[in-house]
């Protein structure tokens, strides 16, 4: 969750391709770690595939401003907004290397990642609904309940494909390479670019 608001917040201070190529520096994070902590041979194609991703988000960020709607940040503002994409770059690296390193030998366990699934359930139920309300009376995130079909049907259904999706993450981490979940994120973010 941490990593996610980091993200959506550096999005309020950059443009969303600039927030995203930044982001993609935790593929670096991860192809480095996998080196150090899971003895992931060093290659060359591998750290080709590393530059290609980052050189493509850069490129996909449309950073350099080339067409007429580009918009001139002011300096503190692309400040602030790098340094939460970083903050959300290393949480995603940190996040995904840090459960595969404690719960990677646990991958042929399928109690386990029932288990886990049911427990990041849970703690969405426990900790998200006081953390909301406080945001809310401190005002610094305003809660805003969904009202009508549309929007109701809407919410359920973005519940339905996050759990979807931290199922998937949960799969991926687990069973991939650790080079696969941000791999995939690039990719997904490119994709989103074409």
């Amino acid at each position: 969750m941490g990593y996610n608001y980091a993200f959506l917040q550096s999005a309020n201070f950059l443009a969303a391709g600039t927030t995203n190529a930044v982001f993609q520096s935790s593929l670096a994070m991860v192809y480095v770690a996998s080196i150090i902590l899971f003895r992931q041979p060093f290659t060359m194609p591998g750290l080709m595939g590393v530059v290609l991703v980052l050189g493509g988000a850069l490129l996909a960020s449309n950073s350099f401003g080339v067409t007429a709607t580009h918009t001139v940040v002011p300096v503190h503002h692309a400040a602030i907004g790098a340094i939460l994409a970083c903050i959300a770059a290393v949480g995603y690296t940190v996040y995904q290397v840090l459960f595969k390193f404690m719960f990677g030998h646990l991958k042929n366990n399928i109690q386990f990642l029932a288990f886990i699934c049911a427990w990041i359930g849970v703690w969405h139920l426990v900790l998200a609904p006081p953390m909301l309300l406080l945001a809310h009376k401190s005002g610094f995130e305003l809660l805003h309940v969904p009202h009508g079909a549309v929007a109701i049907s809407g919410t359920v259904a973005s519940a339905i494909i996050a759990s979807t999706v931290n199922g998937l993450y949960l799969c991926i981490v687990m069973w991939g390479n650790p080079m696969l979940l941000p791999c995939i994120s690039a990719l997904s973010v490119a994709d989103g670019y074409a």
